[in-house]
């Protein structure tokens, strides 16, 4: 992606307060930046004032949101979810979501991180970090089991290159494999990860011992279906005696260049 304007003040600022972070960072990543010196950061400083004059709303006298008839006779939401949604999105709404992660995940309390960003469903979420850290010349190393709009977000759009290792190796997670993808020659990588991880259809599960020792469980309900195969002989019927009362069929994937039978204790989605 070629730019025609040069890097804004206030991207230059940031990525002097981020550092090296910085250098994580897409060309396109590099130059955002948040413009607090025009309406966005008024709006912003305006909130501790008495009279906020600089985003307008319309109420009704009663001092709640004006809803137009057409919306309020088909829902029965809130009013207060018609308020418009300033840039930082909804503050109680973040602030709900970050409690909810932390009583999900104990081991973030007491860590220091952001308010989460709202975002439409984890697709828009890939494409914001995509936008901010991939970039033409970066690798992004996902899994091979992964949903299409990865190739479309970060090859597409980033300009990124999308390479995959093999996911699963003996019913277990194949570590091996995204070591190799990591480790491979290549300036700049981007691991993607997504636990549970759809479409495989692995589910994991954590269970807690009077230890307090605490044990992760990938459990994987394989998907079943039933194969016709059709055997055609070309033997003069049978002409020779020799033909078999019955055929055996092997599955095989290919895992690495090399063809690996499926079966019951090897099971690839």
């Amino acid at each position: 992606m070629v730019y025609y304007t040069a890097m804004n003040a206030l991207a230059e600022q940031l990525n002097a307060k981020l550092g090296p972070v910085a250098d994580m960072l897409s060309p396109a990543g590099r130059r955002i930046y948040f413009p607090y010196g025009g309406i966005l950061g008024q709006g912003a400083e305006a909130k501790t004032c008495k009279i906020n004059a600089t985003i307008g709303m319309a109420f009704e006298e009663d001092g709640s949101p004006l809803v137009m008839d057409c919306f309020a006779g088909h829902t029965d939401l809130d009013r207060k979810a018609f308020l418009y949604a300033g840039s930082f999105g909804l503050l109680p709404l973040r602030e709900a979501w970050k409690k909810m992660q932390v009583k999900k995940n104990p081991s973030l309390r007491g860590k220091k991180y952001s308010l989460p960003v709202v975002t439409n469903a984890l697709t828009h979420g890939l494409r914001i970090t995509g936008e901010l850290f991939a970039g033409p010349g970066d690798e992004v190393v996902a899994p091979d089991l992964y949903w299409d709009n990865y190739s479309l977000i970060f090859e597409e759009v980033c300009g990124a290159k999308l390479t995959t290792f093999n996911m699963f190796r003996a019913g277990a997670f194949d570590v091996a494999a995204m070591k190799r993808a990591l480790l491979a020659p290549g300036e700049k990588k981007i691991l993607v990860l997504n636990f549970p991880n759809n479409p495989t259809g692995y589910t994991a599960t954590v269970t807690r011992d009077v230890s307090g020792v605490f044990t992760a469980t990938n459990v994987h309900e394989p998907k079943t279906g039933d194969i016709n195969a059709t055997v055609t002989w070309n033997d003069n019927d049978d002409a020779a005696g020799v033909r078999p009362d019955y055929v055996t069929v092997t599955l095989y994937k290919m895992v690495d260049g090399e063809p690996v039978p499926v079966d019951s204790k090897n099971v690839y989605g």
